[in-house]
């Protein structure tokens, strides 16, 4: 049996195929070792009028999508669909992904014969899966020299599944859970070797929600991966921030660190369960910064409990300890997460709006500033939501600070 994996447009990142796409490669890679015959197709910067020429005729797909991406998916399957019923033939379909995991009773049953709940890649442990099937796809597709340093050759890798906190905005424990689970050193050791040696690839992005929650793991895989001699960069919390695992890594190859700030303020990290001090923030940041680190800060505008002087805290935080790289967000209750789940829990009303309006990069291209948010806040207006978001993004460009997504 023949199948075929598509992966959607992201119109709505600046550069789609920045981030690999990891988890439809290890579904790919599953299904190669049920013997069957994959095919990858990526429409990500494919215009609509050639999804059709680009996918070929078989008799199942598998679909993945997010949940701004999920209109693309439905175009997708209604495509196929129509194409089938000229040919006078009947394809199954099956979406993946996170947006079908976390709201599986919304999805067009009459699209989609199936929806995949959760991993896609089987239940076996992580070191006997075999690694994502990259060589389905073109090196375009799975390499990008904006992904770490720029002008070099970097890709992702992953070391671990699920994430043990609970952040009211992240739907990631819908898709994974709660319960950490990682892949041996050995095991990504040896995937490392062999994106070096197949693919000339010495920089890595490790695209895991917290790497660095099992202190034990992270210390004996800087003394194994030392000597590959690699560049990567990872993402940690300041809570998981001891001076000698940061120095270890440091010492392994790792020259940016990405922590999840949101907003420094105690009462907004309480109402989002952030599960963090604002002592820590400085003491973390400023250990990374004498190590040597370049940082990274992920900032959000439009989180329960943010007031009017949300733009000037986070601008004054921004000045105090001095980022490398500023990434503002902007708040979407995403399907799955706590505030998408219980809306009233945090004052927040949800509008009636399309899944493709569900974009957490507002105001970053174009002219995205002047949209608006999808939520009416517990305590700011539409305007100052959108006011405050111009302010720091303002402030973030005229100071020079790297800005990406």
């Amino acid at each position: 049996m023949s199948i075929v994996l598509i992966i959607p447009p992201s119109p709505f990142l600046g550069d789609e195929k920045r981030q690999p796409p990891l988890g439809i490669l290890y579904v790919a890679a599953y299904l190669e070792l049920q013997r069957l015959k994959v095919e990858v197709i990526d429409l990500r910067t494919v215009p609509e009028s050639e999804w059709m020429d680009r996918i070929p005729v078989c008799g199942r797909y598998g679909i993945t999508a997010t949940t701004p991406e999920y209109p693309h998916a439905v175009a997708i399957a209604e495509g196929l669909k129509l194409r089938d019923k000229m040919m006078d033939k009947k394809c199954h379909i099956s979406l993946g992904g996170v947006h079908g995991t976390a709201l599986p009773r919304t999805i067009e049953r009459t699209l989609f014969d199936t929806v995949v709940i959760g991993e896609g890649d089987g239940t076996a442990p992580l070191d006997e899966r075999p690694f994502p099937a990259r060589h389905l796809l073109p090196r375009e597709s799975f390499i990008s020299d904006k992904l770490c340093e720029a002008g070099e050759s970097a890709t992702t890798v992953m070391v671990s599944r699920g994430c043990a906190f609970d952040c009211s905005f992240c739907s990631s424990k819908a898709m994974w859970g709660r319960n950490v689970r990682y892949r041996s050193v050995g095991n990504v050791i040896s995937e490392l070797q062999m994106l070096k040696s197949d693919y000339g690839i010495h920089q890595f992005r490790f695209h895991d929600d917290t790497m660095t929650v099992n202190k034990p793991w992270i210390m004996e895989f800087c003394r194994c991966v030392k000597p590959l001699n690699i560049r990567w960069r990872a993402a940690t919390r300041v809570d998981r921030s001891s001076a000698d695992m940061l120095q270890a890594m440091f010492d392994a190859g790792c020259y940016e660190l990405a922590y999840g700030i949101e907003d420094p303020d105690q009462d907004v990290l309480n109402i989002n369960n952030k599960g963090i001090k604002t002592k820590d923030i400085y003491k973390a940041l400023a250990t990374a910064k004498r190590i040597g680190f370049k940082t990274r800060l992920y900032l959000m505008i439009g989180l329960p409990g943010q007031d009017d002087n949300t733009a000037k805290r986070l601008i004054d935080f921004i000045e105090r300890v001095e980022p490398t790289v500023a990434d503002l967000s902007t708040f979407v209750p995403f399907p799955g997460s706590d505030v998408y789940n219980n809306p009233s829990k945090y004052g927040i009303t949800l509008k009636d709006t399309p899944w493709d309006d569900y974009v957490f990069t507002r105001g970053l291209y174009g002219d995205e500033l002047s949209k608006d948010f999808i939520y009416q806040h517990d305590k700011l207006t539409n305007e100052s939501l959108k006011q405050q978001r111009k302010e720091i993004l303002n402030h973030i460009k005229k100071r020079h600070i790297e800005l990406t997504a």
